[in-house]
């Protein structure tokens, strides 16, 4: 239940933030800012995975941030009323990447149903609702990837608290 209090914090003010960002900024900042959960989101991945990212992911990643900085530079030079935007809507960004590291929930599927597998980076019982609509239940070892096309990962059931579903 913890961690489901904690993704509805981080989206209520992931919603906050982004709803007070984009009346400050310009709407192509907005976007590309409020996007960032999909960077959080890959960082996250490689943290769970203990790797490093490859040479080609860490030249990306650093692009990435160069790029965001060049743009809220600009924006800084517009007028500090933009900067402020872009800011609330890259906290937007980064908020909206912690929602979307899913937390179980026996009401609600995945974001993007079905995934390809799960992974669990601390082990334990996942319980999942397949493609079929049947609940299955399976001990996944610490570190290792769940192969499934799971629609929905039950909280009842399930005690791996370390999850992330693979597309």
């Amino acid at each position: 239940m913890t961690a489901i209090l904690i993704a509805a914090i981080f989206y209520v003010v992931d919603l906050a933030t982004w709803n007070a960002g984009i009346r400050l900024t310009k709407l192509g900042n907005a976007t590309l800012f409020g996007n960032t959960g999909s960077f959080v989101f890959a960082v996250y991945g490689l943290w769970l995975a203990h790797r490093l990212p490859s040479g080609k992911q860490a030249a990306a990643m650093l692009l990435a941030v160069g790029g965001a900085a060049l743009l809220m530079s600009g924006s800084y030079e517009l007028s500090p009323r933009n900067f402020a935007g872009d800011l609330l809507t890259l906290v937007a960004g980064l908020l909206y990447g912690g929602y979307l590291v899913f937390t179980p929930d026996d009401d609600n599927d995945l974001p993007k149903a079905p995934c390809n597998g799960i992974w669990s980076s601390d082990g334990g019982d996942v319980t999942i609702i397949s493609q079929s609509g049947n609940s299955s239940t399976f001990t996944v070892p610490a570190g290792s990837v769940l192969p499934c096309r799971a629609y929905r990962v039950m909280a009842t059931g399930t005690t791996s608290t370390s999850l992330v579903a693979l597309y």
